[in-house]
C-alpha cells in the first residue's frame, strides 16, 4: 500500500507546481485530484487516506495559496 501511497502522490506533484504562474482554480484543482484519486481506488477508506488529504491541503495552501476547506477535501474522494 505504501507504494500506491507514494505512486498517488507522485502522480499529484505537477498539480501543486504552477509553472506557468495563470491563476490556479479551486474548483479545478478540485476535480484534477479526483480524477487522481480515483485511479487509485485502494486509498479511499484506509487510514492512508486520511494522510494523503493532509498532504492535498497543504500542499494547496502552501505552493498555490489556495485554502480547501472540509467540504471540498471530502469532495475529493466523491
Amino acid at each position: 500500500m505504501n507504494t500506491t501511497v507514494l505512486e498517488l502522490l507522485q502522480d499529484c506533484k505537477t498539480l501543486f507546481s504552477n509553472n506557468s504562474n495563470a491563476p490556479i482554480n479551486k474548483g479545478n484543482l478540485i476535480e484534477q485530484l479526483q480524477t487522481k484519486v480515483h485511479q487509485y481506488p485502494g486509498i479511499q477508506g484506509t487510514t492512508y487516506e486520511v494522510s494523503v488529504t493532509n498532504h492535498f491541503q497543504k500542499e494547496a495552501e502552501h505552493r498555490l495559496g489556495i485554502k480547501l476547506n472540509n467540504d471540498d477535501l471530502n469532495a475529493i474522494w466523491r
